[in-house]
């Protein structure tokens, strides 16, 4: 955990979530992990992909330019690139909808209830057929 501007930032939730933007954006565009990665310029199809994740970690999760650079072994102003290219492509509606959808799917994958505001206030039940092998009597 660091502190920025007097906000706590919990850095091991972030990586999470940007580890989850990666994988999302591999199965979308059939592109393995390590190439989103990779210091070394790629394919374009390689890039493409690359700057989704790197606009999905700024705008869906709210790293800020530098950290989106870092994460991705790249300049600041690449990262400035990218989301400037995936927004000014958001024009498009299906494009747009790819984007949401992976936006959305990050947003519900990343947003855990904390469990302190949902104490059980007793044991889970065991259905029968469980409790029977289990020799609970």
């Amino acid at each position: 955990m660091t502190v920025n501007k007097g906000k706590i930032i919990n850095l091991d939730k972030k990586q999470q979530a940007l580890a989850l933007a990666m994988h999302l954006v591999s199965i979308t565009y059939s592109v393995p992990i390590h190439e989103l990665k990779a210091a070394t310029r790629r394919k374009a199809d390689i890039a493409f992909a690359r700057q989704v994740a790197m606009y999905l970690a700024h705008v869906g999760i709210g790293l800020n330019l530098t950290q989106v650079a870092k994460s991705f072994e790249r300049d600041r102003s690449t990262a400035a690139h990218a989301c400037r290219l995936v927004e000014d492509l958001r024009d498009d509606a299906e494009f747009d909808g790819l984007i949401d959808l992976l936006e959305r799917t990050l947003k519900s994958l990343t947003a855990a209830p904390e469990i302190s505001r949902y104490p059980l206030k007793r044991k889970p039940p065991i259905p029968p057929k469980h409790r029977d092998s289990m020799n609970l009597h």
